[in-house]
């Protein structure tokens, strides 16, 4: 007897098989995606983040950075003031998807997904004194601004080392 059609199971099987590596290849261009949304989320805020940092390490530097006089704790409303021995002060300022700091403004690209983690902002301040009279005494300001991106973090951190005389 001669067999023209297939059979039900062999139906079964191959629909089973189709669905399997389309599961598969869906699950493949899913993850592909996300990867390569976080890679776009990662490139357009680089240039931001190293903007953010050049520009208060600068006046960090540049300004001479008064940590006798600099607020080492964010304010409630999320702002800390840098005041500078020049007698000048800026304010930085973290919202959820931008930051500002003097009178510039970077926003977050690709909002959303990514926001700055308000409940995370830290400063840390260390003072290293020496009992010498003629020696420096050593002070590190270090500020560290997470940004959730709910798969890692791309913090921005600032550093500042500076010193007085005993």
């Amino acid at each position: 007897m001669k067999k023209n059609g297939f059979t039900l199971i062999e139906v079964l099987a191959s629909i089973s098989l189709i669905s399997i590596f389309t599961l598969i290849f869906l699950n493949t261009i899913i993850n592909y995606t996300k990867q390569n949304a976080y890679s776009d989320f990662v490139f357009s805020n680089e240039a931001n983040r190293l903007d953010i940092i050049k520009t208060i390490q600068n006046d960090f530097i540049n300004l001479e950075l008064d940590l006798s006089l600099t607020d080492l704790e964010f304010s409630p409303n999320r702002e800390l003031t840098f005041r500078f021995k020049d007698g000048s002060e800026k304010t930085l300022k973290v919202s959820k998807d931008y930051l500002s700091y003097d009178k510039k403004i970077w926003n977050l690209q690709n909002k959303g997904d990514y926001f700055y983690d308000l409940n995370n902002l830290q400063v840390t301040y260390d003072e290293l004194s020496c009992s010498n009279e003629s020696c420096l005494n050593y002070q590190t300001l270090q500020i560290n601004i997470p940004i959730d991106t709910t798969t890692t973090k791309d913090d921005i951190s600032l550093f500042y080392l500076g010193y007085s005389l005993k």
